[in-house]
């Protein structure tokens, strides 16, 4: 497929970032319930089709070039929930292909929530937002309520060759993922 091919028409890339992702919701909920936290992971599946997250990349390109209305798997996808945290607090993973262990080597000044389109469509929003490091598997999180700190940046997305708006959070409001497991145990002790 020709890198030039539109985000929005690039359903190969679309489902080896949704594999992509899946991967490592799976990995920070699989962390959350060894730490004794009940999750649900969601798993990445489209109708009229059984969990891509098993397909190759090869048998993920022709079941997309076989698939005749993408627009509708892509509008399912939108609003799907990572993690949640049960009964029902929702928690977004993204990987970064950045090495970290901790928010005080964090490569950059801001870390990405979420691109303002996608942060928008989501109901309910996510509690927690966890980013993870897909060299050292280090994850940092932040308050899905510390938005009042969170500023509009517009980048080029190098994967999907798009340019983007995203949300961005300072560092100074991350902290690694365990400063968050006491509130979330008492959360789920007072359900």
């Amino acid at each position: 497929m020709s890198k030039l091919l539109n985000w929005f028409e690039n359903d190969e890339l679309f489902f080896k970032e949704c594999r992509q992702g899946q991967k490592w919701q799976e990995y920070v909920g699989r962390y959350l319930e060894k730490q004794g936290v009940e999750v649900d992971i969601a798993e990445l599946s489209f109708r009229d089709n059984p969990n891509v997250a098993d397909y190759s990349d090869d048998e993920a390109g022709r079941w997309a070039v076989a698939r005749k209305k993408m627009e509708t798997a892509r509008k399912e996808y939108v609003n799907t929930k990572d993690i949640t945290i049960l009964p029902d607090r929702v928690v977004e993973v993204k990987s970064r292909n950045l090495r970290f262990t901790s928010p005080k080597d964090f490569p950059f000044k801001t870390v990405i929530i979420d691109t303002v389109s996608g942060y928008n469509q989501k109901d309910p929003k996510p509690r927690l937002y966890v980013s993870v490091s897909r060299e050292t598997g280090a994850m940092i999180a932040t308050n899905g309520w510390a938005s009042k700190n969170w500023q509009k940046e517009k980048k080029f997305d190098r994967v999907r060759k798009i340019w983007e708006i995203n949300y961005e959070c300072p560092i100074e409001y991350w902290k690694p993922i365990d400063y968050y497991l006491p509130s979330i145990k008492k959360y789920q002790n007072e359900q």
